[in-house]
């Protein structure tokens, strides 16, 4: 049962789908290792500028435990309302 559609991806309970051109990049909730994510404000834009950080502010940072589609990292560029309706089951992984 799809929770959330995004421009370029598709998030399950269980797995997060990424659309793509070539094959579609599946990512289950098993292999994720850890999720960062900041919220999108004026201060964080501003730190992140400010600062050499590798934390954006609106992007959900998915860390994985094996690669999936040739990257252990995948970046999904996400706003505040659709991050609040993430299901609990990718909540849990967050730093």
């Amino acid at each position: 049962m799809e929770v959330l559609r995004l421009k370029k991806t598709v998030i399950y309970e269980d797995k997060i789908v990424m659309l793509r051109k070539k094959a579609d990049i599946e990512i289950g909730v098993s292999n994720i290792d850890f999720i960062t994510y900041r919220k999108p404000t004026f201060w964080n834009y501003f730190w992140a500028g400010l600062f050499d950080t590798t934390d954006y502010p609106g992007y959900l940072k998915i860390y994985l435990h094996k690669k999936a589609g040739n990257s252990k990292l995948h970046l999904i560029r996400i706003s505040f309302e659709d991050f609040r309706k993430l299901p609990e089951s990718f909540k849990k992984k967050l730093l």
